[in-house]
């Protein structure tokens, strides 16, 4: 099975065990051939029906062992328990409404965690807190969502205040234009919720960015910091809540 990530979306080696959604099973299937392990997250009664199996709004990896599960999603929280993660505190119930929505909705990237303070969860930002991190308040509530996280240092959103947030802090972060990513019930969904890293240098994507009309820009800029892309499929971007890493080799 290998080890935790010590630092929550940033692995060290190759991921073997990630959190996804799984209301899109062709995407769990395409990572089970690349040798990771999906837990697929279920609809959480709580969270809004498009949204309700999304991995970023039921769960919030805190380092290691640790993490918090929305009460909503009992099967994950389970099926974690049963490989030795810990649940170092509560998460209060997700509600229909933004942002209610979005306790679990943090975005970290040490040293710092961004989010909408006051929406999050307060057992997240407290264990955060006595651990060091820097904790940054952001308009946006879906600040998970709405970030590519590509490395330590590097990230790509289209919100101009989380950009502003990431830029300030020495993160090399793109800006890009909202839109053209497939969310059911939604205009657009966030281009951080069509991915995430399964190596340290691999960012899979839930489709090929040449079906996405910012995918020359993106792939300019990953290449440039030695990001590798792997497509999931061949088709248009989907937001299906992130991949979320939690164990690697």
């Amino acid at each position: 099975m290998g080890r935790f990530l010590q630092t929550p979306n940033l692995p060290e080696g190759k991921v073997t065990l990630c959190v996804m959604s799984g209301k899109h099973p062709r995407f769990c299937k395409a990572l089970e051939t690349l040798g990771v392990e999906v837990l697929p997250a279920g609809p959480s009664p709580n969270l809004p029906g498009p949204v309700a199996s999304h991995g970023d709004l039921q769960l919030c990896h805190l380092g290691g062992a640790d993490l918090l599960v929305e009460p909503g999603a009992p099967g994950l929280g389970a099926a974690l328990a049963r490989r030795n993660f810990r649940f170092p505190g509560n998460c209060p119930p997700a509600g229909k409404e933004y942002p209610n929505d979005v306790p679990l909705g943090l975005l970290l990237l040490a040293p710092f965690c961004f989010g909408n303070l006051p929406a999050a969860a307060p057992d997240a930002l407290e264990y955060l807190r006595q651990r060091g991190w820097d904790l940054v308040h952001v308009r946006q509530g879906y600040a998970k969502c709405s970030t590519v996280i590509a490395g330590k240092d590097i990230a790509i959103t289209a919100d101009k205040g989380l950009w502003k947030a990431l830029s300030r802090r020495g993160i090399d972060c793109l800006l890009i234009q909202p839109g053209d990513i497939l969310l059911e019930g939604y205009d657009t969904g966030f281009l951080g919720g069509c991915c995430g890293l399964i190596a340290p240098k691999a960012l899979a994507f839930t489709g090929s960015l040449d079906r996405y009309r910012e995918g020359e820009k993106v792939r300019r800029f990953l290449e440039g910091h030695g990001v590798r892309v792997v497509a999931l499929s061949n088709g248009p971007m989907v937001d299906i809540g992130g991949i979320l890493p939690l164990m690697e080799e």
